[in-house]
């Protein structure tokens, strides 16, 4: 484990063209070690099988990313402080995406490379843009090698870009009358859009959810700011909610104040309605998570996008009390324990 978190990020995409020649190598290795015989007969027959099968798999991936990306265009954009980049991705045709899913990423034009390295990248947001175009927008942290590569992104530029997804889990949080996130840092980005389908979903009668609470730690008060727009359009959301208070959302800023009079241990609730509180000091996961579950009303979700530390603490807390009541999900993503060691 600890080996894979030192090195997969450096040989994701070496990893990654291996691993298919590999299979290819091993495929070729059998055929002229098997004894001779028809070709239709065993034991030739299951080689000529598994390979008509591997080259129908990779073919009619080919020809999926195709259909998705011909003429879909990205742009990225880099925040002045140079700690999170946000790459929209316009699509020609509009796709099924839902909350917690992720797309392979390539940037055809961006470099002399970029072609060649498909990168997994969980969806932030979802929406249309003036001229009814979807637009999925993906935050990232810059870490090594490609995320790093993505700083020197022209703003300016759009770039043809290959995608093939959505892929993975989408658990049905509305089931749930209660709904607890945490986050750390980019970990953000994978529950935005879960808050805004509840938001959606609120009318349905079949929807449970009566309480949305986020708890995000950032390391650095700017980071507040990644994600600003996002968190505004729900708090909008909250505010035509006719007083009932849906949303309740709490940061937990580590260091890095932007304030100078800022001192450790504040609280901050900006806004009218107190939707939004943010703590200048670090999250305590265990204490909070079990005050939570103590004052839940009715079944309970415990949805974590966060590093290895604060999951692990979340976990520990959590097990004991697993029951038809209380379930716990992880995200496909987890962030990091250091945004800027990729």
């Amino acid at each position: 484990m600890l080996l894979n978190l030192l090195f997969f990020p450096w040989l994701f995409d070496l990893y990654s063209m291996v691993h298919s020649s590999f299979a290819i190598l091993i495929l070729v290795s059998l055929w002229f070690h098997i004894p001779q015989g028809d070709l239709f007969e065993p034991p030739r027959l299951y080689i000529l099988l598994a390979s008509t099968l591997f080259a129908g798999v990779k073919l009619m991936r080919l020809v999926t990313i195709a259909y998705l990306s011909r003429r879909s265009l990205a742009t990225v954009q880099v925040d002045t402080n140079r700690t999170m980049i946000q790459i929209s991705v316009r699509p020609t045709r509009t796709l099924d995406v839902r909350a917690g899913q992720f797309f392979y990423l390539n940037l055809l034009d961006f470099s002399l490379t970029s072609a060649f390295r498909s990168h997994p990248f969980q969806v932030s947001w979802a929406d249309r843009d003036a001229n009814g175009r979807q637009v999925l927008d993906f935050i990232v942290q810059p870490r090594r090698g490609f995320t790093r590569k993505l700083l020197l992104a022209d703003p300016r530029v759009q770039y043809k870009i290959a995608l093939e997804g959505p892929y993975g889990r989408h658990p049905r949080l509305e089931e749930y009358v209660t709904v607890l996130m945490f986050a750390t840092n980019a970990g953000i980005s994978g529950h935005l859009l879960y808050m805004k389908e509840l938001f959606a979903l609120r009318q349905d009668p079949s929807t449970r959810t009566q309480k949305i609470s986020l708890f995000w730690e950032i390391d650095a008060e700017v980071y507040r700011y990644w994600v600003r727009e996002w968190m505004d359009h729900l708090l909008g959301l909250d505010n035509e909610s006719n007083g009932v208070e849906f949303l309740d959302l709490h940061v937990f800023v580590r260091g890095g104040y932007l304030s100078s009079e800022t001192e450790p241990g504040q609280i901050e609730q900006p806004g009218v309605r107190d939707r939004l509180t943010i703590h200048y000091y670090p999250l305590d996961a265990r204490s909070q998570v079990a005050s939570e579950i103590e004052k839940r009303d009715g079944p309970t979700i415990i949805s974590l996008c966060a590093d290895p530390r604060t999951t692990r603490e979340i976990v520990r807390q959590v097990c004991s009390r697993l029951n038809e009541e209380i379930s716990l999900h992880e995200l496909d993503f987890q962030p990091w324990i250091s945004p800027i060691n990729d």
